[in-house]
């Protein structure tokens, strides 16, 4: 007995010294290519749990309850800059605002970083190996498979958009009555991506839809709600239903904003819409902009390391020097931060203003569909979809009156960032 706890204890002991002779050697390796690069740490996020990290992971969650997860990031990058560090659930993540570190991580080294190890666990039984869960050569094969289906000859002629708008606007009331459009605009946009995607409909917004449609909605909605390849998933459906809301939400509290736009729309005519002439509408991409800037659907984004790599700013006395990021690190990113901070839309950064976008430039300090190689792949028909709708809408309705109670957006954050009190108006044709 005495000689098999002496070999355990001998096991338990090797097993230890190599524990702590990877870490030191790791260790050396990351201060040897830190100076290398001339890389220095970032500044260090409060945590009252340095272990562990669960006093961020808990105040995020808090927070998410109370409605105030969105500004309470850009309250932190405010605080500890663009760049910092911060522990949570044991890992010590990178939180970057910074474009040029955007740049870097989604664009310019984008094979240093990926999604697998983070998305493929939690959602290989439910999506299999794909262009969502996976990087490298499988990512390519697969990106490779679904880009022609958004190519812009397929994206500029949305299968029977109008008559899915039709039944949509059968579910409105025109005579000022309040109106939630927030479920009949999930339904239209549900209908046409249906349609588009697999050539049949699921007519969610028919009268006679059979119970087991609408069920099976529901279902589909409540099992990927949480998951964090829900924000993929929405571009086709929630992203543009979400936009589409958040840009009435908008506009009903502008009265003349809705009238100049309005005015915009109705000079086309009454010819229909299509991609092209929809992107030449100043004013109308102005509206879906400026939206997406306040409330961009998609409102942070997680990349781990695949290798050791760099980030070129954030550390140092002036943030200007590099950062060292070892493999399996996570970078964080708030995209909604990101637009909240960057100069070039300040001072007014809160206010839905539509003129801003007839002089700023855009760069990396606007991404509300991320950007580089895994940009969405389905940015197009969300656009086109949100800017069809949008057009119909000013074409068939002469006033929107604001109906909701709390004048203020409310965020509801699941995994994509929508309006918790919906979309309440009182149609006037």
């Amino acid at each position: 007995m005495e000689y098999r706890n002496g070999i355990g204890g001998t096991i338990i002991a090797i097993l230890f010294s190599y524990y702590i002779i990877e870490k030191l050697v790791s260790k050396w390796h990351m201060g040897q290519e830190s100076r290398k690069h001339g890389c220095q740490s970032p500044p260090k996020y409060p945590n009252k749990d340095p272990i562990l990290g669960l006093d961020l992971f808990i105040d995020n969650f808090r927070q998410m309850i109370k409605s105030n997860l969105l500004n309470t990031w850009v309250n932190r990058f405010q605080t500890y800059g663009n760049t910092f560090s911060a522990k949570v659930q044991t890992t010590h993540s990178i939180c970057t605002v910074d474009p040029r570190n955007l740049q870097t991580v989604h664009a310019l080294n984008f094979t240093h970083y990926g999604i697998q190890p983070l998305r493929q666990p939690p959602t290989l039984p439910f999506l299999g190996e794909g262009v969502f869960t996976t990087d490298c050569s499988f990512w390519e094969h697969s990106r490779a498979l679904i880009r022609p289906t958004f190519t812009k000859s397929n994206v500029a002629n949305l299968p029977a958009f109008e008559s899915h708008f039709q039944k949509f606007l059968a579910l409105v009331p025109t005579d000022g009555t309040k109106v939630n459009l927030k479920p009949p605009l999930n339904k239209l946009i549900f209908d046409t991506s249906t349609e588009f995607l697999f050539g049949e409909s699921m007519n969610t917004l028919s009268p006679d839809t059979p119970f087991q449609t609408e069920e099976c909605l529901a279902t589909f909605d409540y099992a990927i709600r949480g998951m964090i390849i829900r924000p993929q998933l929405g571009t086709g459906h929630e992203s543009s239903a979400i936009t589409i809301g958040n840009a009435i939400f908008n506009l009903c509290r502008n009265p003349e904003m809705w009238k100049k736009f309005r005015s915009e729309i109705l000079s086309e005519g009454d010819k229909p819409f299509t991609f092209e002439p929809l992107k030449n509408l100043h004013y109308l991409q102005y509206v879906i902009k400026e939206t997406l800037r306040l409330h961009p659907f998609v409102p942070t984004g997680t990349r781990i390391a695949l290798q050791d790599t760099i980030l070129p700013t954030g550390c140092g006395p002036e943030g200007t020097s590099p950062i060292f990021v070892r493999k399996g690190q996570i970078v964080f990113a708030s995209f909604h931060a990101l637009h909240m901070l960057a100069p070039c839309f300040q001072p007014d950064l809160n206010i839905f203003r539509l003129k801003r976008w007839e002089t700023v430039r855009l760069g990396w300090n606007y991404l509300p569909f991320i950007g580089g190689p895994r940009m969405c792949p389905g940015q197009n028909l969300a656009l086109t979809e949100t800017a069809c709708v949008l057009a119909r809408m000013a074409q068939e309705w002469r006033g929107m009156n604001c109906k909701d109670e709390v004048r203020e957006w409310v965020e509801l954050t699941t995994g994509v960032a929508s309006s918790e009190n919906g979309v309440k108006v009182g149609v006037v044709v």
